[in-house]
């Protein structure tokens, strides 16, 4: 929760219209950080396999993935690394 505090708290109004392609709203995630409740949390470097775990949570109501780029041995595979830009 900790985190997800401080990241909220790196937001700035210019940051609403990424939030909204999202679905989230600044000042609801603003709120939610001080309720201690998670909204909306941005993973980076996760493989399929745990992305396919979270969204498998009857708590998670969404999962968006973005920016997907990932060399794995198969498209079954849940051994992939990032590839290197």
């Amino acid at each position: 929760m900790a985190r997800f505090a401080e990241w909220v708290s790196t937001l700035q109004p210019q940051d609403q219209p990424t939030l909204k392609a999202f679905g989230l709203d600044l000042k609801t995630l603003k709120a939610a950080a001080q309720q201690g409740r998670i909204y909306g949390l941005i993973y980076e470097n996760y493989d399929p396999k745990s992305l396919l775990a979270i969204a498998g949570n009857p708590q998670v109501k969404a999962l968006y993935a973005a920016a997907v780029s990932l060399k794995c041995i198969s498209d079954s595979s849940a051994l992939c690394a990032p590839e290197k830009e």
